[in-house]
């Protein structure tokens, strides 16, 4: 047939709706112009959501895509899932490009883990908090909770849960889970790494972690290197308490703890540390 003629003895004229009004045999346009489909006649009009200056294939499936305000094959769809980022857009499938804040997942319709820090953002696909945890809680999507035992604001580390801002009293290690000794001063405080209890130990021990029983004739206490700060007992001396007083020390043998001198002197001795007898300044 000539050019916009049809039929077995090309009787019929093509559509005008074809481009160019050019047709085969059986009248199916050739083409369709542009922003027009359809299966024989190009009688319909590309959706105005095609990306590419409404350009469509013969069944009506835009060319380049749809505007981010639409999706499916033919950009008939209003992407206006909840959760999805409107800047975005979607996919052609219907996924959205991005969530918002809190939400997550292909069409953005989940929730993201309560305890996301910042502004509960999370990973569209995995669930993992971007901007870490709120105070309290740690793991990649914030659902396991720091250690009660964790000082100041119960803060810790989002991968190990170690505790960043300290522990409670008498507590020490890196999540705060172990007790420091029992016989660290200053109400049980020890070093939160070592466990060491560097503010001093309860009377009666000494020792880094206060393990030791100080000496015996330690009066009251001593130091943390077993040094017998406050005294001896009656009738002992030295640093550590150990060594016995003169014998000629009087009323309960007390001598000075460095110099040995005797509080008293036994009757029949006289000076300073005891040491002349008055039967031998009688006899001379």
């Amino acid at each position: 047939c000539i050019d916009q003629k049809y039929g077995l003895a090309c009787e019929s004229s093509c559509s005008k709706a074809c481009n160019n009004s050019l047709c085969n045999l059986a009248g199916r346009c050739l083409e369709c112009p542009p922003g027009k489909y359809g299966p024989i006649a190009c009688d319909f009009s590309c959706s105005p959501n095609c990306i590419d200056n409404t350009t469509c294939y013969r069944n009506g499936t835009c060319v380049g895509g749809c505007k981010q305000t639409h999706y499916d094959p033919k950009c008939l769809t209003k992407c206006d899932r909840k959760g999805c980022d409107a800047k975005e857009g979607c996919l052609i499938d219907g996924t959205c490009n991005s969530c918002l804040p809190r939400f997550m997942g292909p069409t953005c319709e989940g929730k993201c883990p309560i305890n996301c820090g910042g502004n509960s953002s999370c990973d569209k696909l995995q669930g993992n908090c971007i901007d870490g945890c709120v105070d309290g809680f740690y793991d990649f999507s914030c659902t396991t909770t720091c250690d009660f035992k964790c000082g100041g604001t119960q803060k810790c580390e989002i991968l190990s849960g170690n505790c960043l801002d300290g522990c409670q009293s008498k507590y020490y290690g890196p999540r705060c889970q172990q007790y420091c000794p029992v016989n660290c001063g200053a109400n049980g405080t020890c070093n939160k790494v070592t466990g060491n209890c560097d503010k001093g130990c309860n009377d009666g021990y000494y020792g880094e972690r206060c393990q030791y029983n100080c000496p015996l004739r330690c009066r009251q206490r001593c130091d943390q290197d077993a040094k017998c700060g406050k005294g001896c007992s009656p009738g002992y001396t030295g640093t550590d308490c150990v060594k016995r007083c003169p014998s000629v020390c009087g009323g309960l043998s007390a001598c000075h703890q460095i110099t040995e001198e005797c509080e008293l002197c036994k009757s029949g001795f006289y000076n300073r540390n005891c040491s002349i007898s008055k039967i031998r300044t009688d006899l001379i």
